[in-house]
Order: structure tokens, then sequence, then C-alpha cells
């Protein structure tokens, strides 16, 4: 990997950690690394981040891997994502739906963690 390759994949960071509001204090809290060691990551200064990090790296900034080693495009910010079901039964009743949106709920908070 060049030079040139490295320092994307180091822009792509930073970029997305400021996207997400992060400090270099939040990282560190997140990931184990010191805000020294991200200021240096995203300064250029340190040019490995390595492999083993990336995935943490990558969910700490609900992203992939592949999205920050540039091998996918990101998702367009405020993309909707339909998921559809269909149901050959009973209605669902208002205490269905909010068990439903309370499930929903549910599953994108461990997301966060």
């Amino acid at each position: 990997m060049n030079e040139k390759e490295i320092n994307e994949i180091l822009e792509r960071i930073r970029n997305r950690r400021l996207e997400m509001g992060l400090s270099y204090q939040d990282m560190q809290d997140l990931t184990g690394i010191s805000k020294s060691t991200w200021q240096r990551y995203e300064t250029g200064y340190i040019k490995n981040l390595g492999i083993d990090k990336l995935d943490l790296v990558a969910k700490v900034l609900n992203t992939t891997p592949g999205y920050l080693m540039g091998w996918e495009k990101p998702k367009k910010q405020n993309q909707i994502e339909t998921i559809a079901a269909h149901f050959d039964g009973e209605e669902f009743t208002e205490d269905d739906k909010e068990d439903i949106e309370n499930f929903i709920k549910y599953v994108l908070s461990k997301k966060k963690k």
C-alpha cells in the first residue's frame, strides 16, 4: 500500500469521526487507543493502523472496514433503508405494533454499544 492510499484511509477515518461529532477523547474511551495516538494517525505521523484495530475502529465509527479501506462507497447520510414484511393472518393490534416498534428500538440500541 502506497503513502497516498494510507493517507486516504486515515482521511476517511478522520472525516467519519468528525461527522459523528467524536473527539479524540471519545475515540480513546471507545477504542482504548490514546488521544495522542489518534492525533498522530490523523496527521499522518503514524501511518500503520493495525489491521486488528480496523474492525474495532469501523464499529466505533458505525461503518465498515471496507469503507475505511476505500473498497466500498459510503451510505448517503440520511439514506432511508426500507425493510418490508408480509403477514397473512390477523391484522396487528395497536399493542402488537407497539411491541414491534420496541423490538426495533432494542435491536438498534444493541448496535450503539
